[in-house]
Parts: C-alpha cells; sequence; structure tokens
C-alpha cells in the first residue's frame, strides 16, 4: 500500500479541477494579452475566475492578484508593505513560511528594517499581550502571521489580531495557504490588508496562486498580473475553490473522523511520543494536520526514512533528541491508509528500536 499524509506540501489535483481544466489544455490556446478574437476569450476566462474567486471571499475582484503560487504571493505583499508605504517595523513570528522569513531577512540587510518576534504561549499559540504591546510601543507597524502554525497546525486567533492590527493602524499580512479552502474566509469583515494563497493546497493545480489586497495600487512588482496568461491554471484553481467551499462542511466532518481515528491510535497504542501543541485539540488546531514529537530511540535513519521505506510520505524534521512527523490528511485518505500506516509504526519500534 501507498499512502500519502503529506497534505501539507501538496494537496492531489480533483478529478473535477481536472476536468475543468481539459478545454484549456487541448483546444483553448489563447493568450490572454491578444487583440484577436483567442486572446479575447482567455482574458475574459482569466476575469472571470477572478470575480468568482472575489466572491468566494465577498471582496472587490479589483483586490485579487494572480501570482505563479504562494512563494510569490507571499514576497510581494511584504515588499509591497514595505516599500510602497514607509513601513519600518515588522512584526512575525519565528514559525512562519520560510519565505516570510527569507524576504524579510532580505529587507532587514537592505533596507534595515526592523524585525519584533512574537512570543508564544506554552500551547504554541500567539501571545496576543506581547503583540498588542509591540504594537502600542512602535509606529509603522506591518504585521505578517500565519492563520495555521506550520510547526504545530495551531489556529491563531486571526479575528482578534485583525482588530489589534486596526486598532494602532498596523498593516496587516495573513499567510492563509495552508487554510484557504479548509476555512471560510469572509474579508469584508476581517480587516486585513493583504492574505496569500496557493491552489495546490486545495485540490488545485501547482504553479499558481493569488494575493489578495486591499490597496493593489500599491502592490510590488505587478507586471506579472498584468501579464498572467496561466488561464488553465487559473480556471483549475478557481474550480478547486469553488468545490472547497461548496463541500467544506462535510469534507471537514470526514477529515476531522480521520484525525480523530489517528489520535486514538497513538492513545491505545503508543506510550513514548507527545502531541505538539494543541496539534490533537480539535477546535484549536488545523482539523487536516496532526503533529507528533518521538522521541530519538531508532537506529540508523530518522523515522520518516523507516516510513519512507513502506511507502508512506508525512513531512518531518529531525534533531539529536526528536523526530518531528506532521501527519497531514486530506479528503481522499481512508480508515484503511491510516490503520496501515499505524500498524507500520508499531511495527519499525518493535524492530529497530533500541
Amino acid at each position: 500500500m501507498r499512502v500519502y499524509l503529506d497534505n501539507i506540501s501538496g494537496t492531489p489535483l480533483d478529478d473535477e479541477v481536472f476536468n475543468a481544466m481539459v478545454p484549456y489544455l487541448k483546444a483553448r490556446h489563447g493568450n490572454p494579452g491578444s487583440q484577436n478574437v483567442h486572446g479575447r476569450e482567455a482574458y475574459a476566462a482569466i476575469e472571470k475566475c477572478r470575480l468568482k474567486i472575489s466572491q468566494c471571499l465577498n471582496v472587490q475582484p479589483e483586490g485579487i492578484a494572480f501570482t505563479s503560487g504562494g512563494n510569490e504571493a507571499i514576497r510581494v505583499a511584504i515588499l509591497s508593505a514595505v516599500e510602497s508605504t514607509g513601513i519600518d517595523h515588522v512584526v512575525t513570528t519565528k514559525y512562519e513560511h520560510p519565505t516570510v522569513l527569507e524576504t524579510l531577512s532580505l529587507l532587514q540587510r537592505k533596507q534595515d528594517t526592523r524585525i519584533s518576534y512574537v512570543k508564544h504561549n506554552g500551547d504554541g499559540t500567539i501571545d496576543i499581550n506581547h503583540l498588542e504591546y509591540l504594537l502600542r510601543t512602535n509606529t509603522r507597524n506591518f504585521v505578517s502571521v500565519s492563520h495555521a502554525n506550520i510547526e504545530t497546525g495551531n489556529l491563531n486567533d486571526i479575528g482578534r489580531i485583525s482588530g489589534l492590527c486596526e486598532h494602532y493602524k498596523a498593516l496587516l499580512h495573513i499567510d492563509a495557504i495552508q487554510t484557504l479552502g479548509q476555512y471560510r474566509y469572509d474579508l469584508s469583515k476581517l480587516k486585513l490588508n493583504f492574505l496569500t494563497a496557493s491552489a495546490d493546497k486545495f485540490y488545485g493545480p501547482s504553479g499558481i496562486g493569488f494575493l489578495y489586497s486591499r490597496n493593489l495600487a500599491n502592490l510590488s512588482k505587478l507586471k506579472y498580473d498584468k501579464d498572467f496568461n496561466d488561464v488553465t491554471n487559473a480556471v483549475g484553481m478557481t474550480k478547486a475553490l469553488e468545490i472547497a467551499y461548496r463541500d467544506l462542511a462535510k469534507r471537514r466532518e470526514y477529515i476531522e473522523n480521520l484525525k480523530k481515528r489517528l489520535i486514538n491510535c497513538f492513545l491505545d497504542g503508543l506510550s513514548d511520543f507527545r502531541f505538539v501543541g494543541n496539534s490533537a485539540v480539535l477546535g484549536k488546531s488545523h482539523f487536516a494536520i496532526l503533529t507528533v514529537e518521538f522521541p530519538k530511540t531508532i537506529q540508523c535513519q530518522t523515522l520518516i526514512q523507516y516510513l519512507d521505506d513502506y511507502h508512506i510520505s508525512v513531512s518531518s524534521k529531525s534533531n539529536s533528541d526528536s523526530d518531528l512527523v506532521h501527519f497531514s490528511l486530506s479528503k481522499f485518505n481512508t480508515i484503511q491508509e491510516l490503520d496501515y500506516v499505524f500498524e507500520k509504526l508499531l511495527t519499525i519500534y518493535e524492530r529497530v528500536s533500541i
């Protein structure tokens, strides 16, 4: 059996999404920038995608800019906030997407941008009081945080964060790459300046994402959106988001049941492990992510390598003392797959542990 539990890296493409893309793969070849009938049809398709995505988020279509993926969306959001608005103080956490931290590090070196890191509570959630202190004691602030902590799956209270940023007149970027399509966003009520997303995290195609901005005119290097011509992937991403919103409640219930099954397997079958942060607390963590820390008691290889020997794909971080494993679930996973995974975990510990 082959089991894919690395959905935080990328989800499988939904069949409905693929079918929506097929006409643009096979027969619709127009370039949106071309002044002919095929080009006009392609341009109309792109703008229809922009409109549909904006309707899902309850914003104006002019606020949606297409990108080549989540990484580009993040870079443009951060560079736009700092370079176009006079921001000189950035607030973030040490557990953000690598692209966030790399882009901020570049700005720190080149423009001497000040960076403050928000403290975390014992369960791994953002310390809201410390965030308020940082905003209150600084001016011209920009906050960049993720909805779901990529290390633990913990959900940050973006409603409270948004309220604080609005009160202290700070710009806010929410990295929704792991949560858009998994949770419903109404951006008419959530006061933020930037939101970034990637289609391959909600069963859409890879190589495309988007950036929402409340003020598109301030976006840095926006030429890529004006010249955007990947109609096929835009159609796929839009279809994926529509399906995600259509089936959200049913899909969440199904995946949460899978997560409960996996949690119970650990509680009933193993003792030498711990759930990280709020990972095993439904409602306080991403419903599709379970992060487990295992002590370094296995010889020769990391745990992820042993799992890979059984054709089980997960994400992992290894250090001298432990292996941190992310089991990330999708609507395509089954109970039978999870039982197989846990059976192999037990086998690994029985055969090769010290």
